[in-house]
């Protein structure tokens, strides 16, 4: 677990595409792209993300890094 300060993370921000795969059971997934994912941590699991645009994107960069 990440304590209390200031971290940057090479990471994958926008949405990542899906392509289902002719007559399989298979999909292929493409990620977003890549970026800097910067984050302020502070006492009782508060944060600041960095480098995002909306709040679903922050939400999602907390949920992979930080934890819920």
């Amino acid at each position: 677990m990440y304590k209390a300060g200031e971290y940057e993370l090479p990471g994958r921000l926008g949405e990542s595409r899906a392509t289902g795969l002719r007559g399989r059971d298979e999909y292929q997934v493409v990620p977003g792209k890549k970026a800097r994912i910067g984050f302020n941590l502070f006492a009782g699991s508060r944060a600041i993300i960095k480098n995002v645009r909306d709040e679903q994107t922050a939400r999602s960069v907390y949920a992979e890094y930080i934890g819920l």
